[in-house]
């Protein structure tokens, strides 16, 4: 599966770091900024083993109804990403992106999605691998990926070949 840091454990991260103030939060937002350091290993964009290192910071906003409960919650967010494998490390250039999560009256996820920036990676033949559009988490079960389900998909071949 396609890998890109995952908007899903962000927002379940922050499901946990927000549990707490839902209680006490009423309906005023909550502003907070927050930055992880995730390395994993994907295995099925290129067809062999890829660790990607993502570091990202953001701005987080999480909204409330009037009992408290959190409905929705809203991202700022830049990335950058180090892809190596096969010997081969790529440094990307950091992009940014928007993240939309929102939740039913029983604490459903109903909508998460990421717009914006999706990946910018300088390749050895000086060509840039870039992709951005709109992403929906839920529909992709919360896998995260290099390419948009709408916008601009960049070229997954030259960037396999590049890793190979």
């Amino acid at each position: 599966m396609h890998r890109r840091l995952l908007l899903g454990a962000i927002t379940a991260a922050a499901l946990l770091a927000f549990s707490a103030p839902v209680a006490s939060a009423g309906n005023t937002p909550i502003h907070d900024t927050w930055s992880a350091d995730n390395v994993v290993t994907d295995t099925g964009l290129c067809g062999f083993p890829i660790t990607i290192h993502s570091q990202v910071t953001g701005d987080f906003m999480a909204l409330f109804d009037e009992a408290g409960s959190w409905i929705r919650s809203v991202e700022q967010d830049v990335e950058q990403d180090t892809f190596s494998a096969n010997g081969t490390t790529l440094v990307g250039l950091p992009y940014r992106f928007n993240g939309i999560t929102a939740l039913d009256a029983d604490g459903n996820l109903t909508t998460m999605f990421m717009s914006g920036g999706i990946q910018r990676l300088p390749l050895p033949d000086g060509s840039m691998f870039w992709s951005a559009g709109r992403y929906d988490f839920l529909a992709h079960d919360f896998a995260g990926t290099v390419t948009p389900d709408s916008g601009h998909s960049g070229n997954v071949e030259a960037l396999c070949a590049a890793l190979s």
